[in-house]
């Protein structure tokens, strides 16, 4: 029951002691706090039985889609879900430090910088993984300080995905039928309709990142003049200035030591400088989210920021696309300037600052819900089963026998036996791998949960997608999708001098994001234990996937090594320790990345 599971309407009020400890509430509805039967803390999000039945049903249906399709770190966890005539509900895991907005007016000048830096990175990792990441792209359209999570940890997790919509990832640009979002949070073309992309997701983490930085809302009636309500231009007054350090607080637990003055300023400014720049009026003119995760990490160099309120004095300056590449040196192409008129675009940011600022902080009496168009034209109950079963599936050995026409296209074999092609009743082709009926009981069983367990709980554009498996006395079969191009050696070997070393770089890029997924980003660390050429699997577009996970094993993130029963891995790609059997870590698919790598460039 790795996927949202259905829960009876018993069930909820079961586990929320009959809603007996209420965390908040809103135009949705209301939050409870409660415990699933294994003695698991969740919160229960109830939504209002008055709400409008179409419009309730997209939100939960948006909401369902989109989180319910994810598995990172930094998202919050759905474990469930009610729709019944009386109930509907989601069930997710329990945040125990709440909301981030209240955190940061409560204990944020407590916890230090290099906490909220952290913060402000996980917040932008989720961001990364829902755009560049998912198997299709999901843009939130309303991230705000309001709807972070944060555990016992302070880990901060992306939540309220009642506004979500899936998105392919070939679609450069998002029609919308109505503004939604947050005011204040919600970026320019939002508002005008037009020209919407994932960027608006990039505005809205920028708002965000001014009110960790800042410790104090974006917008604030209180405060004695004019320019100093709404918080995001005076940093930029700052910086010119060159004070941005008075900006922000110093930690009340203690005084900073001498010789971390200068990392502070450098953090600081580096802070701000990827708040300037995701917040450029125009959408071209802002990083993508994974450039912006980048320079937050100090992994490339920022280049010096354009005023990004310019648009509120004059014609808005409008940037070239960013089309950062990392160099040689860490640093990044400088984006440049060219200034056109938009007059419409700033009497509407304009509005958007003097009224829309001000109900910034108010509850929502009503969301609205934008679910892709195949979200919408389904019924509740399709949808709902849709969902359920897109967690691998349990098929029978006549359905495998089915899928694969008696197994009469053979792909390859090896020692665990061998993989053919089949495909679904739906059409999608797929590649089946059949298991000996004659390897050793124990170890068959033990790579078929090792593989079962590990991928099939992934979701990501760099893993091969587990459809599903049979386990039965006869057969024990895993279905996957099906890629086109084969195996990483063999396509080396045959067309790697044909298609060039940008797209060789791509393929190296693609299976590292894959393996740090695994590695950074799993809500449990997977160790994959056997990376090779042979392992990654390269769909029609070339786009690489890890696979073979059957000497794959989850490991607890506080582990700080892994007990090895015997070795494993590949001759040439295992690491050196592996065999040693002492001192393994996840560094031993660093290693074996390092072996694909040199495959990959000397072909």
């Amino acid at each position: 029951h790795e996927k949202p599971f259905r829960f009876t309407p018993e069930q909820i009020a079961g586990f929320t002691s009959n809603y007996s400890t209420r965390l908040g509430v809103g135009g949705f509805g209301a939050v409870y706090k409660g415990a699933l039967p294994n003695g698991l803390a969740v919160a229960v999000k109830v939504l209002h039985s008055s709400l409008d039945q179409r419009s309730g049903e997209e939100q939960f249906m948006a909401e369902v889609g989109t989180i319910g399709r994810t598995h990172h770190v930094n998202l919050l966890r759905l474990f469930g879900f009610c729709f019944d005539s009386a109930v509907r509900a989601l069930v997710y895991e329990y945040m125990e430090r709440g909301a981030l907005d209240e955190f940061l007016l409560r204990w944020g000048r407590d916890v230090g910088l290099e906490a909220l830096r952290a913060i402000a990175v996980g917040v932008a990792r989720g961001i990364r993984y829902l755009h560049e990441e998912c198997r299709e792209k999901i843009v939130h359209y309303d991230i705000k300080p309001g709807n972070v999570l944060l555990d016992a940890t302070l880990m901060p997790k992306v939540a309220d995905f009642g506004l979500a919509r899936l998105v392919n990832h070939a679609a450069t640009h998002v029609t919308v039928s109505r503004p939604h979002g947050t005011p204040g949070f919600a970026a320019p073309e939002i508002w005008r309709q037009s020209g919407i992309t994932e960027k608006c997701d990039v505005y809205s983490f920028d708002m965000l990142l001014f009110e960790i930085v800042g410790l104090r809302r974006n917008f604030d009636e209180a405060a004695p003049t004019e320019s100093q309500r709404w918080f995001p231009k005076l940093p930029w007054t700052k910086y010119e200035r060159g004070e941005l350090m008075e900006l922000v607080a110093e930690p009340s637990v203690s005084a900073v030591a001498a010789g971390d003055v200068a990392r502070r300023k450098e953090m600081v400014e580096r802070m701000f400088k990827v708040a300037f720049w995701c917040v450029q009026e125009q959408p071209e003119a802002r990083p993508p989210i994974g450039v912006a995760v980048k320079m937050l990490e100090g992994e490339m160099d920022i280049a010096p920021p354009v005023n990004p309120f310019q648009h509120l004095m004059m014609s808005p300056i409008v940037m070239k696309p960013w089309t950062l590449t990392v160099t040689s040196d860490g640093s990044g192409n400088r984006a440049s300037a060219n200034v056109i008129s938009d007059v419409i675009g700033v009497i509407i940011f304009l509005k958007i600052i003097a009224c829309g600022c001000a109900i910034r902080y108010r509850r929502r009496t009503g969301a609205t819900v934008l679910p892709d168009n195949r979200i919408r034209h389904l019924t509740i109950e399709k949808f709902i089963w849709e969902i359920r079963h897109e967690k691998p599936f349990r098929f029978t050995p006549e359905q495998i026998g089915g899928f694969t026409n008696n197994y009469s296209t053979q792909l390859g074999a090896g020692g665990f036996g061998a993989v053919f092609k089949g495909v679904l009743p739906n059409g999608l082709a797929v590649a089946v791998k059949v298991f000996h009926s004659s390897l050793d009981q124990t170890s068959g069983e033990e790579q078929f949960m090792a593989e079962v367990g590990t991928i099939g709980r992934t979701h990501h554009v760099n893993l091969v997608r587990l459809f599903g498996f049979c386990f039965d006395g006869a057969v024990r079969a895993l279905v996957y999708e099906f890629m086109e191009r084969g195996a990483l050696d063999e396509f080396l070997l045959r067309w790697g001098c044909d298609v060039g070393l940008e797209a060789l770089r791509a393929i190296a890029v693609g299976v590292a994001r894959g393996i740090r997924y695994l590695h950074e980003e799993c809500r449990e660390k997977i160790v994959h234990y056997d990376i090779k050429p042979g392992n990654v699997l390269l769909d029609a577009t070339l786009t690489p996937k890890v696979a073979d996970f059957g000497l794959a094993r989850l490991v607890n993130r506080a582990d700080t090594h892994v007990t090895v029963s015997r070795p494993r891995g590949t001759p040439g790609f295992a690491a050196p320790e592996m065999w040693r059997q002492s001192g393994v870590t996840e560094k031993c698919d660093v290693y074996s990345f390092g072996m694909l790598l040199f495959e990959i460039v000397g072909l």
